[in-house]
């Protein structure tokens, strides 16, 4: 899917197609969405002990609304 995502989604939630809250948008920079996962869940990695920032590229996106940008299924 062509994502759309740019500077101004920062600050948004980021969930999962199931809903699931994972973090906050912190930077959109060369098709990468930058997400601080402060909630103790990462969708790509598992790890669940400690905040931490990861890329995800833009074309994981499902969906933009006007506070979340959902992921696709699987990321």
């Amino acid at each position: 899917m062509e994502s759309n995502v740019t500077r101004d989604d920062v600050g948004k939630t980021v969930v999962t197609e199931g809903g699931q809250d994972v973090g906050t948008v912190t930077d959109v920079e060369g098709g990468m969405l930058y997400v601080d996962f402060t909630h103790g869940e990462t969708v790509a990695t598992g790890e669940t002990d400690s905040a931490h920032e990861e890329t995800i590229p833009t074309d994981e996106v499902a969906a933009i609304t006007d506070d979340e940008i959902v992921l696709r299924e699987g990321v």
